[in-house]
């Protein structure tokens, strides 16, 4: 039988918000996962940042992109690991202006690595905000395009190279 809310005594009324609360949890549990599964799984270099520019994700992607383990990236300004190897990308400005509102669609960026060899990426960054509008994070996607970068460099040098010998022939 249905009892009219009005009537629910105190401990029923606390039952049923108890009952809400497991399945608010459980549903917030299940979306959780979901996001870590997909994020981990993405095919490229993948990683959030939070208040400061600090990261908080960093997927498999990025180990192997940016050769660095995710429990160093962990938890570290993003300015550190990459804004004196970055030509300026992830300068302490341009952090905070992500987190004013910026959104970066396909940016071109290189890394140059400690081993000395450098990377090249497209990155877009969106700000994510939370139920008061407010940024409380951004997520940055990296797609490698290092072997095209080498490849139009190469092209580029076998053209000019063509290029003079057509002038010796002339």
């Amino acid at each position: 039988f249905n009892i009219p809310r009005k009537l629910w005594t105190v401990e029923q009324q606390s039952v049923a918000m108890s009952e809400r609360l497991r399945q608010a949890n459980n549903n917030l549990a299940t979306a959780s996962r979901r996001f870590e599964e997909l994020f981990e799984k993405l095919p490229v270099a993948c990683f959030t940042l939070g208040p400061g520019g600090m990261v908080y994700e960093w997927n498999r992607e990025s180990e192997c992109a940016f050769s660095m383990p995710s429990a160093m990236a962990f938890m570290n300004p993003i300015t550190a690991l990459f804004g004196d190897s970055s030509d300026g990308f992830w300068s302490t400005e341009a952090v905070q202006s992500l987190f004013d509102g910026e959104v970066i669609a396909d940016a071109l960026w290189t890394l140059k690595l400690q081993s000395g060899e450098e990377r090249h990426f497209v990155a877009s960054i969106y700000p994510f905000r939370d139920s008061s509008d407010s940024i409380m994070g951004v997520i940055c996607a990296n797609v490698d395009i290092t072997r095209r970068v080498e490849a139009e460099r190469l092209a580029a040098l076998h053209l000019r190279e063509l290029e003079d010998a057509n002038k010796k022939l002339e």
